[in-house]
């Protein structure tokens, strides 16, 4: 279900910078207040179409690792240093947390199925109890695929069926 995103087109609208600090900035705007203890109202980053191929990138990651939780993530660089020695992450890898210290990383998802709130926050456990996340919400309609998936990788499945396994 998670097809190769490094050679998918991603409409210009859903080009973003997220700068993981104190107050998360998203495409240049400070995200205040992102302490969900004292203030559980706050607004959403973004609202992230379904069903679409986001590319995002991801500031301070020399200090910040970026912890986004439901949707996985392609790397597709990593601050220029696409080798990093350990081979642990490489381009094209899918994560849900990037821990390498390299700056500035470039990465791809596909908001696919799922609406609602998906949170993103830096990994480190007394930044995040500090406030250092935010969410965005991923809006439309509920089941909504991305139809570029098939297109890009025919191996990418989109049923249960075959994969593996079956339901009891």
């Amino acid at each position: 279900y998670l097809a190769d995103l490094r050679s998918a087109t991603v409409d210009s609208s859903n080009v973003h910078d997220l700068n993981v600090q104190p107050g998360m900035l998203w495409d240049g705007q400070a995200q205040e207040g992102f302490n969900f203890q004292h203030n559980p109202r706050t607004p959403p980053m973004a609202d992230l179409p379904v069903g679409q191929v986001h590319e995002w990138h991801v500031h301070e990651q020399t200090r910040h690792p970026m912890h986004l939780h439901v949707n996985h993530y392609q790397l597709q660089t990593m601050g220029g240093d696409d080798d990093n020695g350990d081979n642990f992450y490489e381009p094209g890898d899918w994560h849900d947390t990037f821990l390498e210290r390299v700056g500035t990383i470039t990465v791809r998802l596909q908001t696919d199925r799922f609406v609602g709130n998906m949170v993103v926050h830096c990994h480190i456990l007394e930044h995040e109890d500090e406030g250092m996340m935010g969410y965005f919400d991923v809006v439309g309609q509920e089941g909504t695929r991305w139809p570029g998936a098939r297109q890009l990788d025919p191996s990418c499945y989109m049923e249960k069926s075959g994969v593996g396994y079956s339901l009891l």
